[in-house]
């Protein structure tokens, strides 16, 4: 058996909509492995034809009666048969009639030929005219009908392709009608989806906005009410945020870092972060802070730091009873008529964080029946921080 193969393509259109043995759970229900044939799109009217030489051997003219509709069978060489099924028309019984037609335009040859010898045969010349005249009338009619049949099969076929061009021509309207609507379909659905990315892009970036204002407002916060380690978090963080952000050179992310970084950049957020004080226009920090007002006569009372000049009436309460108590000793056994006692001055002589230690001094006044006495009284007294208690040093003896 030799070699079969198709010789040209069935269509004048190549789109296949379902291949050989495609489908098999669908055709399993017919006892097939798989679509069993090759479906191929054409619009109404296309020329259908036979993939190689063969015999037509069946002709189904009708759309019903068969699961294939109007088809046709081909028989190929070494036994291959193609079918072409679900056609619009079946136009190779045309074909069939016109090689009846022929075989017909042969045998009435034949006819004449053997008419030709009979007269030939024939011992009246007259008889063989009348004959030959009868025969000749006979073929003339034939030839005359079977052209004026050819002509109208010609018309009908110049009609039927007209009509066939015609409603492909159609069919190719559609077509462009139908590929420019899906171009336009395509055309608004990616201009909708390019505004729906910018939309995106747009609440993106308003978000990154916001949320590097939502930091910076949070940090201002905090830098007005002088909390300066916090607020400088709250510029990092913005900082941070802005620098992650796909917008980040973008005229307004770009203007608020440039802003941010000025805020950082500047003494209050440099030092206060660090925990610093402005303290008279100097950023000390906290040990330096203690070191200068223990210079500037500010001294630890009762765990936060006072002037000592503040403590002068705490202190005339402590050393008052002891200059009484000094001048009750120094005149016991004589008549005092008057005493008096003045607060003259107090001097801070030592100060740090652990004590602080004062000179105090008095000046008083005594009458007695041999007359009046005065003297200077100094004494010095040291408050300890630690357990927050007065001590004398040195009374007035």
């Amino acid at each position: 058996m030799g070699d079969f193969k198709f010789e040209v393509w069935p269509t004048e259109f190549r789109v296949i909509t379902q291949h050989f043995g495609a489908n098999p759970r669908n055709y399993a229900q017919f006892g097939l492995p798989g679509h069993d044939g090759l479906d191929i799109r054409a619009p109404t009217g296309s020329k259908i034809f036979s993939v190689a030489p063969g015999e037509v051997v069946r002709v189904h003219e009708k759309p019903t009666g068969h699961n294939y509709g109007i088809h046709v069978r081909i028989l190929h060489q070494d036994g291959y048969k193609t079918i072409y099924a679900h056609l619009q028309k079946a136009l190779v019984r045309k074909i069939m009639q016109e090689k009846m037609q022929e075989k017909q335009r042969l045998a009435n040859e034949e006819v004449q030929k053997q008419i030709t010898l009979q007269l030939e045969k024939a011992e009246d010349a007259k008889q063989h005219e009348e004959q030959q005249r009868v025969v000749n009338q006979k073929l003339a009619q034939a030839r005359e009908k079977q052209e004026a049949e050819r002509l109208a099969r010609i018309e009908a076929e110049k009609k039927e392709e007209q009509e066939r061009v015609k409603a492909i021509e159609i069919e190719k309207e559609k077509e462009r009608a139908r590929m420019a609507e899906e171009e336009a379909r395509k055309k608004a659905e990616a201009d909708r989806m390019a505004q729906a990315e910018r939309n995106k892009i747009a609440a993106q970036k308003q978000h990154d906005i916001q949320t590097v204002e939502k930091h910076k407002r949070a940090a201002e916060v905090h830098h007005q009410a002088g909390r300066f380690l916090e607020a400088r978090k709250g510029y990092e963080a913005a900082l941070a945020f802005i620098r992650s952000s796909r917008f980040r050179n973008e005229s307004e992310l770009t203007g608020q870092r440039k802003r941010i970084e000025s805020i950082l950049a500047a003494d209050d957020m440099v030092y206060g972060s660090k925990g610093y004080v402005l303290y008279k226009g100097e950023w000390l920090s906290p040990g330096e802070l203690e070191l200068k007002r223990y210079s500037e006569g500010f001294v630890k009372y009762k765990g936060e730091f006072r002037d000592h000049r503040t403590l002068k009436n705490t202190i005339n309460k402590l050393c008052d009873p002891l200059i009484q108590k000094h001048l009750t000793k120094k005149y016991s056994g004589k008549t005092v008529h008057s005493k008096n006692i003045y607060f003259q001055k107090m001097v801070l002589t030592r100060n740090n964080a652990d004590f602080s230690q004062y000179t105090v001094y008095y000046k008083w006044s005594v009458s007695t029946f041999k007359g009046m006495d005065e003297d200077i009284c100094t004494l010095d007294i040291k408050y300890t921080v630690d357990p927050g208690k007065w001590s004398l040093l040195k009374g007035c003896e």
